[in-house]
């Protein structure tokens, strides 16, 4: 009971603790240009199967067990690697939903938990560093690249899929601004 409400008070000490970050839009146009010209030599980033697809009618056991496992991992190393794992996960989601010619709703929701997901990983690096811990540097560069990877998808979504260009585009927007915290780290 205790350590039920331990972990239910971690994770609200947690959300209310994500650093909140401001973007200027004035300075920054993210516009998706889906021209064959305009595309920048893809991203050496290995991506995982994702596994069952949201459409799919055993999808809620797997979350089930995928929420289940984020509580358990106790090590922030290694609730880094979950969290870049799942967002890697949810954005080839995306991909594959986009595919199969899915709803634009499981699209959109499998894009936002990749964000969510890339967030999370990012909170813990910041409380590592903030702890005093030796910084992982590879998870640091780990994150990085996954970042620049889900941004290429995102413009291949943006290009190929019945999404409003305006939603990938705000995506876009949130994950640039994560892709530049991650940078500031040292």
């Amino acid at each position: 009971m205790r350590r039920s409400i331990l972990i239910i008070l971690i994770c609200f000490f947690a959300v209310i603790s994500a650093p909140v970050f401001a973007l200027d839009t004035q300075t920054e146009q993210n516009s998706i240009d889906c021209s064959p010209s305009s595309r920048e030599a893809p991203i050496d980033y290995p991506l995982p199967e994702p596994g069952i697809l949201p459409d799919h009618p055993l999808y809620a056991i797997k979350m089930l067990r995928d929420r289940i496992l984020e509580v358990l991992i106790t090590k922030p190393d290694k609730q880094i690697e979950f969290h870049i794992l799942q967002a890697d996960k949810f954005i080839v989601m995306a991909s594959r939903l986009q595919e199969k010619g899915a709803g634009s709703t499981y699209i959109v929701d499998s894009i936002r938990f990749s964000l969510e997901n890339a967030q999370q990983a990012l909170v813990h690096l910041a409380d590592i560093r903030s702890s005093g811990k030796a910084f992982p540097l590879n998870l640091k560069d780990t994150l990085l690249l996954s970042s620049k990877k889900r941004d290429e998808i995102f413009s291949d979504l943006a290009c190929q899929s019945g999404i409003e260009k305006s939603d990938i585009e705000t995506f876009l927007k949130k994950d640039l601004l994560l892709i530049r915290e991650i940078e500031s780290f040292n």
